[in-house]
């Protein structure tokens, strides 16, 4: 296991740490093993990381599953790590994505990401994991009922901006379909309010990064009048030059208007996981049936209405990215019946009832949001990080996006 421990931790944690080694022998064997959510015997069974690996989990820590319910918990994990608010964090640590060669990989699947642009209007951009943010090509224009049309083109370069031209004349020139149909491109609607009460923001139309092209707009309305004047601006365009391209820095600091949005019962369900997931490594023990079945359904999504074993403790309005270690706390002294996830200095608790009080004493895992590493904490850093969960105070969950 990585990390350095005194011979005083290593004594109190050997027992936890030989059944960790002894589990992954298992894992590793060809024994017939049962899938650690469905329970499945008759599945091929691979391992499964107890902390997403999009969020710095190894398989250091890792539990039997099958194909079936690694998918559905994968789906849930994209929710956490590229729509919720923790996937700001995620994609903040230093890192290539995950699939250098695909263009949306690692990206912030965010509902938009503007900021004013010093030359006026709003910048588009995208967040990657590992990267500084990189602004996206558009073409904005102004199509107000009764005023003079405008356009401003945008971009990192004057060849990227060339791009959008390009590409939506190459689709112009489709054969229509039998329905008159040329072509068909995505329409986002989604504008914080204070932008969209901007007069200085106008619809525009931006290249995404996987070369797409997508429209934004206020409403139906404007968008659609955004698509015509863009469409006359292409058939019939003024002279362009790279020596008209004027540079401009957003300067560090700069507000940026983020709209993100996310299911939070899907961040709920992988917290819960996490939870398990660590209980079952390390404990060494098997939770009573009817928390286990009723837990394992929940994580899955297949609970009975009603069951919410997580809540959540309030956090500051303030988010930072310097998050060193995410840690997992099971049947903290106070607190016997739960597990506390923090996740980026965001707090969660999981009931785990019975199972926590046969726990002869607490067990703190640590795991590195660099990606280096899941260890266990030492003596001073586990009665540190447990004084401070017994401050936190904890919410009911509500069931709307963020």
């Amino acid at each position: 296991m990585p990390g350095c421990h005194s011979g005083k931790t290593w004594a109190k944690l050997w027992d936890v740490e030989l059944r960790f080694r002894m589990s992954q022998t298992n894992l590793q064997s060809h024994d017939v093993m049962r899938c650690t959510w469905c329970h499945r015997e008759d599945l091929t069974i691979t391992q499964d990381h107890v902390l997403p690996r999009s969020i710095g989990g190894t398989l250091q820590y890792a539990v039997p599953a099958c194909s079936n319910c690694q998918t559905i918990l994968s789906k849930a994990e994209r929710d956490l790590s590229r729509k919720s608010l923790l996937a700001i964090h995620a994609l903040s640590i230093q890192g290539s994505p995950r699939h250098p060669k695909r263009p949306t990989s690692g990206l912030l699947q965010a509902g938009c990401l503007l900021v004013e642009h010093p030359l006026g209007g709003y910048g588009e951009s995208v967040l990657r994991a590992g990267q500084k943010l990189q602004a996206l090509s558009h073409v904005e224009i102004k199509v107000v009922p009764g005023e003079p049309v405008e356009a401003r083109v945008r971009g990192p370069s004057w060849e990227e901006s060339e791009r959008i031209f390009s590409g939506f004349k190459s689709v112009l020139a489709n054969v229509p379909g039998p329905d008159g149909l040329v072509c068909e491109i995505n329409v986002s609607l989604e504008v914080p309010p204070s932008v969209a009460e901007d007069p200085d923001f106008w619809p525009r139309m931006i290249l995404l990064p996987d070369g797409k092209l997508m429209i934004r707009a206020r409403n139906p309305d404007e968008a659609k009048r955004l698509g015509l004047a863009m469409t006359q601006l292409v058939l019939n365009a003024p002279p362009r030059s790279p020596s008209t391209w004027t540079s401009s820095e957003i300067k560090g600091g700069t507000t940026h208007q983020l709209m993100i949005q996310c299911e939070p019962n899907s961040v709920r369900r992988i917290v819960a996981k996490i939870a398990y997931g660590v209980f079952h490594c390390i404990a060494g023990l098997e939770m009573p049936k009817g928390d286990d079945i009723r837990l394992r359904h929940y994580i899955l999504g297949n609970s009975v209405p009603g069951y919410e074993p997580v809540s959540e403790s309030p956090t500051p309005d303030q988010t930072t990215t310097d998050t060193a270690f995410h840690f997992v706390a099971l049947a903290p002294e106070h607190d016997r019946q739960a597990a506390i996830v923090c996740l980026y200095r965001n707090s969660f608790r999981v009931q785990i009832g019975s199972a926590g009080t046969a726990l002869p004493k607490p067990i703190l895992l640590l795991c590195a949001t660099d990606r280096s590493g899941m260890r266990l904490a030492t003596t001073d850093e586990a009665e540190s990080i447990l004084k401070g969960l017994e401050s936190l105070t904890w919410i009911a969950p509500s069931s709307s996006t963020e």
